[in-house]
């Protein structure tokens, strides 16, 4: 076995239990012991998802919408487990650290979706770019609401690691699925934007009561 097939395998190893324990995540209750404990281990898999990633895209000829997607999941799950370590205390220096290297990673992309394979379609990456941009935007404003962004970490956090588990399947569909490209990536990238409004729309309320309780 090479050293790409083992990394592949690897990949592969922590990608299928991770999205399984995301989807466990999303239909438990959140906030318990066990959430705590799924949780971590999702981080822990999705790590080495993300590690085996960085290795893989850094080969010749990697297609840019799957760099794309590389850097939006490998963005919101270090900028979604951040929430958690920042979450009494608002953003901070290593915080704008992350948002500007996100940002300086689209740019550097963003020439390479041009140079992609016929069944890898450069509008998913830019559509990838673009979402990664919008929330590395919003992620280094927070100092200036930082006192709001406190009483909705919560939401931030789980919408975050909720897209970095949609774009690593979207990711391992339009590469097990390559004959269905785009619509192999464009399903799961639709269900998982329809999982994000979803859990915005139910724990929006939850965060605005205990805002007003706040105050």
């Amino acid at each position: 076995m090479t050293s790409s097939d083992a990394n592949i395998a690897l990949h592969v190893c922590a990608g299928a239990p991770a999205l399984l324990l995301a989807l466990i995540i999303v239909a438990r209750p959140k906030g318990d012991a066990r959430h705590r404990v799924t949780g971590r281990l999702f981080l822990a898999l999705g790590c080495v998802v993300m590690l085996t990633a960085l290795v893989g895209v850094l080969r010749p000829a990697v297609p840019g919408p799957l760099m794309a997607a590389t850097l939006a999941a490998s963005y919101q799950l270090v900028a979604g487990a951040r929430t958690l370590a920042i979450r009494d205390r608002g953003p901070g220096g290593i915080d704008v650290l992350l948002a500007v290297a996100a940002l300086a990673g689209i740019l550097l992309l963003h020439r390479y979706l041009v140079d992609h394979s016929p069944s890898w379609s450069p509008a998913l990456g830019i559509a990838s770019l673009g979402y990664v941009g919008l929330l590395a935007v919003v992620d280094l404003s927070r100092s200036f609401w930082r006192r709001v962004w406190l009483r909705f970490w919560r939401l931030d956090h789980g919408l975050k690691l909720i897209g970095a588990a949609t774009a690593m399947a979207s990711a391992a569909a339009g590469n097990l699925l390559r004959d269905l490209q785009p619509w192999s990536q464009i399903v799961p990238s639709a269900l998982g934007f329809g999982v994000l409004l979803g859990i915005a729309w139910r724990h929006w309320p939850e965060n605005r009561r205990e805002q007003g309780a706040a105050t």
